[in-house]
């Protein structure tokens, strides 16, 4: 019999190989660290948003005459000028915490009823939702103050509201819309609680701390959230 020759590995291929496996091994971390760049980039985007829509609305509408600060908190109290800094920093980072709610309501809570999202959901959906967002802060800070009746034009502007998304709109901004409007309502009502005590609205309509309008402002806003979630969709999947 021959003997057996063992076969032996050049040691030239080794270089070769070696960063190849390198760089299989390393592609989890590269794609991880890919996607939470792009999350990081869309709850920067959110924030943004959300500051923006805000600043926007307060630069224009007397909203300081309806609310009651304590004037010992600083935060609360923090301004440039005649620009008060505390409801957009606050809407801001609603709105990126919105954003993280909702995708897992979407894609969790909801996904069976709601199913794919429709390719007809665009960019325009969500801005003429951040203009009634700031059309909704013109009535409330504006108008709302001067009807006896407030309550019941408010209740009836966010039925009409809903009632456009739901002609209107996908059933995916329809849920956004309702979900996101019952959620902020309740994070108010929560962050207006007396024993915290930092600011208080001069109109308490519901559970005696908001006023009746912000459902309606909560759910477009809903309707912007929707659709920046969906950036953090796309981009949080990407490679």
């Amino acid at each position: 019999m021959s003997p057996v020759v063992s076969p032996v590995v050049s040691p030239v291929v080794s270089p070769v190989v070696s960063p190849a496996v390198r760089s299989v091994a390393r592609a989890p971390a590269i794609r991880q660290a890919r996607r939470m760049r792009a999350i990081g980039r869309v709850l920067i985007a959110a924030f943004v948003v959300g500051f923006a829509v805000v600043a926007v609305s307060d630069l224009l509408y007397p909203w300081q005459a309806h609310l009651r600060r304590n004037p010992d908190v600083a935060l609360i109290n923090l301004h440039i000028g005649r620009f008060r800094l505390y409801g957009t920093l606050q809407f801001g980072v609603a709105t990126a915490i919105g954003v993280v709610v909702w995708r897992a309501i979407e894609v969790g809570v909801l996904a069976r009823w709601l199913g794919p999202r429709p390719a007809s959901e665009g960019r325009r959906d969500a801005v003429i939702a951040a203009a009634l967002v700031s059309l909704g802060l013109l009535f409330g800070w504006c108008v709302s103050p001067r009807i006896d009746d407030h309550v019941s034009w408010c209740f009836l502007l966010f039925i009409a509201s809903f009632a456009a998304m739901a002609l209107a709109g996908s059933r995916h901004q329809v849920a956004a819309f309702a979900v996101i409007a019952v959620l902020g309502t309740a994070a108010e009502v929560v962050a207006l609680d007396p024993r915290i005590g930092w600011w208080a609205f001069t109109q308490p309509d519901l559970f005696g701390r908001v006023p009746a309008w912000e459902p309606m402002v909560w759910g477009w806003s809903g309707v912007v959230i929707h659709h920046l979630a969906g950036g953090f969709a796309s981009r949080a999947t990407a490679r």
